[in-house]
């Protein structure tokens, strides 16, 4: 029997349980036939805030966790992490859902690989749009220049699956203060240490516009990565270059948030290479072919 554990951080989010147990509960049903085993780890971080846990029955076990101050998410995900017992991570967002069969999906593609990653859409109210439209896009999760020079390519690391000895030490031991980046770190991190994704082009994941998702604000964003500049450089192999790619791209992306028009022409002028390898990502991102 194997099993997934799913972290998911919960913060004042009593109305996202029912859908979130829903869709729990359909992968746990969708993975029985290939002997694969649900648990959920729900990790309370908005303290005076009791769990509503949705009743009726499951086939998934639970584990329910409280901090005991309000930690942030990545602090919370290593929280949940300790106390999981599954060989196999998914970290889910509370405001976000699966696919029915997204969990076995994702899972039948992981192969010897370190972690998987799948497609997803991003789900806004008036429309709907899938998250990597061609493959090679996609596949950009293993390299690491695209991610040093470019950025996160990934949505959320609900569209994920990880093998749980494959989080790096590093990333467990020195949480981020400021939400947004910690999973754009563990990317790097991983590929760092030499660990790879296999690629799952279907969709097994829906990341929900609540319109105050964190991974909107590029500023926020950019300046949560920067703070994990030590660990990288304390706890990994990264070389100066990669280390002086990483900083300059997020500061610029810093620094463009609501920006004027003039003062991101100006950035770009000031950093040319990198405006033009993140503009070659930008159109190879745009570019159709998914099937």
């Amino acid at each position: 029997m194997r099993t997934v554990s799913i972290i998911t951080p919960f913060y004042k989010g009593n109305e996202h349980m029912p859908a979130l147990f829903q869709t729990v509960r359909e992968n746990a049903q969708s993975c029985k036939a290939q002997n694969i085993a649900l648990e959920l780890v729900l990790v309370n971080d908005s303290p005076g805030v009791r769990m509503e846990l949705p009743e009726g029955p499951r086939d998934f076990s639970l584990v329910t966790l409280e901090n005991p101050k309000n930690s942030g998410i990545h602090a919370s995900r290593i929280h949940g992490l300790a106390k999981a017992t599954g060989d196999y991570i998914l970290m889910l967002d509370q405001d976000d859902l699966l696919e029915p069969d997204g969990i076995l999906s994702n899972m039948n593609c992981l192969g010897e690989a370190d972690a998987v990653l799948g497609n997803g859409y991003m789900k806004y109210p008036d429309r709907q749009e899938i998250i990597y439209k061609n493959k090679l896009y996609q596949s950009f999760i293993n390299n690491l220049t695209v991610l040093l020079a470019y950025g996160d390519t990934v949505m959320s690391p609900g569209q994920c699956i990880i093998r749980k000895e494959a989080f790096p030490k590093g990333w467990l031991e020195r949480p981020l203060q400021l939400n947004g980046a910690d999973d754009e770190l563990l990317w790097i991190m991983m590929l760092l240490e030499g660990r790879r994704f296999s690629i799952n082009p279907r969709v097994v994941y829906w990341h929900m516009d609540t319109g105050h998702n964190t991974s909107y604000d590029f500023r926020q964003m950019a300046n949560s990565a920067l703070e994990g500049c030590g660990t990288l450089r304390e706890t990994t192999p990264i070389t100066p270059a990669q280390m002086k790619t990483f900083v300059r791209r997020r500061k610029i992306k810093a620094a463009r948030y609501g920006a004027s028009r003039g003062k991101k022409l100006l950035l770009g002028l000031r950093n040319p290479d990198l405006s033009l390898y993140i503009t070659a990502v930008k159109v190879i991102k745009s570019l159709g072919g998914m099937k």
